[in-house]
């Protein structure tokens, strides 16, 4: 399943890589060369993969694997480095898709949730009810965008209940 915590001041930040970019640069080459990453990277960010860091993009010039969005380097730490807390922040509504993949892999292959860090509204389409926890509390989809909006609508408030009730 696909586990939010909602909010840093829900988590400890410790093992969260709130930075994608910072730890993409640890990517391998082979981590591209997979149909998972070849899908992804053409579909969000319309470049293709010749080998490795080896890209181009749209207009047909090279382009570094360093240039890729942050959604898609985030997408391919989750799927290449599950056992980290990601900032899902990071990816934008295009990336849903491909983390769904990854859950439902993960899941198939009986290795546990994936785990991010949220800050934002996600929009997570209803083809994928039933697969979504917050802080490790199985919910339906209306009830994560519940949670989402009343994080939004509070998250000032250092006196609010779910601040407590870790």
């Amino acid at each position: 399943m696909l586990n939010f915590i909602i909010g840093r001041e829900n988590i400890d930040l410790a093992p969260v890589h709130m930075d994608s970019r910072l730890y993409f640069r640890r990517a391998k080459p082979e981590w591209l060369n997979d149909d998972f990453a070849r899908r992804a990277i053409l579909a969000i960010d319309k470049a293709k993969v010749l080998n490795g860091f080896a890209l181009e993009n749209r207009f047909g010039y090279g382009m570094s694997s360093e240039q890729l969005s942050t959604g898609t380097k985030t997408l391919l730490l989750i799927k290449n480095q599950p056992q980290f807390i990601y900032y899902a922040s990071l990816m934008g509504d295009n990336c849903v898709p491909f983390l769904m993949e990854i859950v439902q892999e993960r899941e198939a292959a009986g290795n546990g949730d994936v785990t991010l860090l949220l800050e934002h509204f996600m929009d997570i389409p209803n083809e994928y009810e039933g697969m979504l926890k917050v802080a490790g509390r199985a919910v339906s989809i209306d009830e994560y965008e519940d949670s989402i909006a009343e994080w939004c609508e509070h998250r000032e408030d250092p006196e609010y209940k779910w601040r407590t009730d870790r």
